[in-house]
């Protein structure tokens, strides 16, 4: 299809990109079949396409309307059966329509050509995303390539010197009722407008000129390396007038910084000093001596991704809101949008070349604030503090060296008391020990090098977690207990003894202990892939493409703990964290299949959410993960549990099915919780309508009076590698 008075052609449609009819096939046709369907079929009479619809008559016609819709409707009552409008090809025409529906994930979205003159389907799709304020956006494949910003009523906040156009009318609604969002534009008097998706992804407006006789372009979304989605990573900041375009927001630094010299910004950036949280410190907290957060304004800018909406009426109560919410990281005040605000890392920001944009306002510790301040007192003391560092350069040296001596003595030490430096077995097996190597702590000394703060990995309640490698050059994971702990070396042993009989490709081996003196160590195998928990909620965690594609990767391939009946409930460990203990475990020792159903119903539950059970965040409302699950069923506002990384790749109605099915599986009635094999069944077809009652532990409190420090939180997802 194609504009019939204008000389320079510019196709618009195509119905047959994928199967285009043979060049030497002279006899191929356009007709209607005796189904009733429109049908493109060659000289031996085999379809090419067809419309394909289910009409039931063979009373219909084909017209071609002036506005370009090409439709197929019924003779008689003039019904719409097919429309050409439902089906863009990689050009949008004014009065086509591209729409999402939030309730049944239908879509209607351009399609980029794979060449300028090959129109089969490109690697570059454009839609709406289900989500207010709404957005445009280009995806590569299923991941994000441009956004256009939210939508203000009249243009798109994202787009540089976007403003309203007095030739064209864009019209974006969303019908509530049927959860569909769609967009679509329509001109004045006689101007030809279109919006091209072209092979490289970008998209651009199309004026047709008469007097030219040409077509000019008076938009491209793709104009600077900066216009790509989340060019410069999580923080990162990107301005095209640069070199390099990539920089940090105000407060951190690199991730990777070897990677980021390179030009390699993917990795995005980290805050450098961790936030106060609280607006308002009182008095007897541990946090009383630390000063309240601040806002760093950053000017005229494309607002990151991921924006929540919240309905205050000025910028004062946004920036109090945003201040008092542990979860708040930015907020901008935006003229008809109003209040936004971010909870998640910030993603494609982006300095506009042109006058506009608008205000972020960032949140940081107060000691990243006052810069020109603490300029001047380092230009008054530089000369004092130039030999000051001199003097302690020196003296670190000289310790270095002393220090390094030292652990070559340890080493040589831990040598000779066994033929290696790693291992003494325990292999007597008498009464309750462990059949593991036991390690000696001086071996481990030299492994992690006295415990550097370089080879620290991660830190808990129970212990710091060291990365070392022994002579024989394997590298491991040594986790420290914290002396604090109240734990005992009976207590330690029979932890070590339940983890050695545990086995599976995913949970983390344990090689051996240590316990010498106050000091009780486990060593494992290291986990080069990180563990599953910073996959799922920390600095690795990725966009899910698929919620459903990691739920069945989990029914597949769950860890199911089960405790020996024999075992007295008083002297076993408890194994299960906090945040995935069913009640009749937490309360009684009761465990069962059904046990093992709860901590699954809150795990699916973090997956869909992107947020622990435990997160502190809930703390405000007196509610934990699935407290808040269930007050947003109960609200009918269950999709707004979704993960913002999420809403460029779920189906609504998969997400709906697990919140659902999650919440069925953390009854407080381990009687009302559905069976594994059921909830492998409702999770694949969504066979399941029961209702969910009101789930476990709603409100956020510790259900056992046991002191946190003697438990070991044992198989915690830090523990489960992601391979």
């Amino acid at each position: 299809m194609w504009y019939k008075k204008i000389s320079v052609g510019k196709i618009v449609w195509v119905a047959n990109g994928e199967k285009p009819v043979p060049v030497s096939n002279f006899s191929a046709s356009l007709s209607i079949g005796d189904d009733g369907n429109l049908k493109i079929v060659d000289g031996k009479q085999r379809i090419i396409w067809s419309t394909d619809v289910d009409i039931g008559i063979n009373k219909t016609v084909a017209l071609l309307l002036d506005n370009g819709n090409f439709v197929l409707k019924e003779n008689e009552s003039g019904d719409f059966l097919w429309q050409s409008f439902h089906f863009p090809s990689n050009t949008l025409i004014a009065g086509m329509v591209l729409s999402v529906n939030s309730k049944t994930g239908e879509r209607k979205y351009m399609t980029s050509w794979r060449s300028e003159d090959d129109p089969s389907k490109g690697e570059f799709t454009n839609g709406l995303v289900p989500q207010m304020p709404p957005q445009c956006f280009v995806w590569k494949g299923s991941k994000p390539y441009w956004r256009s910003g939210a939508w203000n009523g009249m243009t798109s906040i994202g787009i540089q010197g976007s403003r309203p156009s007095y030739f064209e009318k864009y019209t974006l609604n969303y019908n509530n009722q049927d959860g569909e969002y769609s967009i679509s534009f329509d001109t004045y008097d006689s101007m030809i407008v279109l919006i091209a998706l072209e092979s490289n992804g970008s998209l651009r407006r199309l004026t047709w000129d008469e007097t030219a006789k040409e077509w000019s372009s008076s938009f491209e979304s793709i104009n600077t390396g900066c216009d790509v989605y989340g060019t410069c990573g999580a923080f990162g900041f990107c301005d095209a007038r640069k070199s390099p375009v990539c920089s940090c927001l105000k407060g951190f630094e690199p991730r990777f910084k070897d990677e980021w010299s390179t030009g390699n910004w993917s990795g995005g950036c980290d805050r450098r000093t961790e936030l106060g949280y609280a607006g308002n410190f009182s008095g007897g907290s541990s946090l009383e001596n630390k000063k309240k957060d601040v806002f760093s304004k950053v000017r005229g800018v494309k607002l990151p991704d991921f924006s929540l909406d919240m309905d205050f009426d000025d910028a004062k109560e946004c920036e109090e809101w945003c201040l008092n919410n542990c979860s708040c990281l930015a907020y901008a005040y935006v003229d008809v949008l109003r209040c936004m605000v971010w909870t998640s890392d910030l993603i494609d920001t982006q300095k506009f070349l042109v006058p506009g944009g608008q205000d972020l306002y960032l949140r940081l510790a107060h000691s990243e604030l006052d810069d020109k301040q603490k300029t001047s007192i380092i230009v008054s003391v530089s000369v004092v503090s130039g030999f000051i560092i001199l003097g302690g350069l020196t003296y670190g040296f000289f310790r270095q060296q002393k220090a390094k001596q030292g652990l070559r003595k340890v080493s040589r030490r831990a040598m000779d008391l066994d033929g290696t430096i790693s291992k003494r077995r325990s292999r007597v097996n008498q009464g309750n020990e462990p059949e593991l190597p036991q390690f000696m702590f001086n071996s481990i000394l030299v492994a992690t090098e006295n415990f550097s703060v370089t080879n620290k990995l991660g830190e808990g309640g129970f212990g710091t977690v060291y990365k070392g490698k022994l002579i024989d050059k394997q590298e491991v994971a040594v986790k420290r207990l914290s002396k604090m702990s109240r734990q005992g070396v009976q207590e330690f042993k029979n932890e070590i003894i339940l983890i050695t009989k545990l086995q599976h490709r995913n949970l983390v081996k344990l090689l051996g202990y240590c316990i010498e003196g106050n000091e009780k160590l486990l060593i494992y195998e290291f986990m080069p892939n990180k563990s599953l928990d910073t996959h799922l909620f920390g600095q690795l965690r990725n966009p899910l493409p698929s919620t459903a594609m990691h739920v069945t990767y989990l029914l597949r391939n769950c860890i199911v703990l089960k405790l020996s009946s024999e075992q007295s409930f008083k002297k076993m460990v408890i194994w299960i964290s906090f945040g995935y203990m069913s009640p009749e475990y937490a309360m009684g020792g009761i465990f069962s299949e059904k046990t093992d159903v709860f901590s699954f119903g809150v795990l699916l539950l973090e997956i869909v959410s992107g947020k622990k059970n435990t997160n502190p965040c809930f703390h405000e409302q007196s509610l934990n993960l699935v407290g808040y699950a269930w007050q947003l069923w109960n609200e009918g506002r269950v999709l707004e549990l979704t993960d913002p990384e999420l809403v460029l790749s779920f189906c609504p109605s998969e997400v709906l099915r697990c919140i659902h099915v999650g919440l069925l599986c953390v009854q407080n009635n381990s009687k009302d919780r559905p069976p594994m094999s059921e909830v492998i069944l409702m999770l694949s077809s969504g066979t399941d309508r029961r209702e969910p009652k009101e789930p476990a532990f709603v409100a956020f409190g510790k259900p056992l009076e046991h002191d946190p420090q003697a438990l070991t939180g044992g198989l915690s997802w830090s523990a489960v590698e992601a391979r």
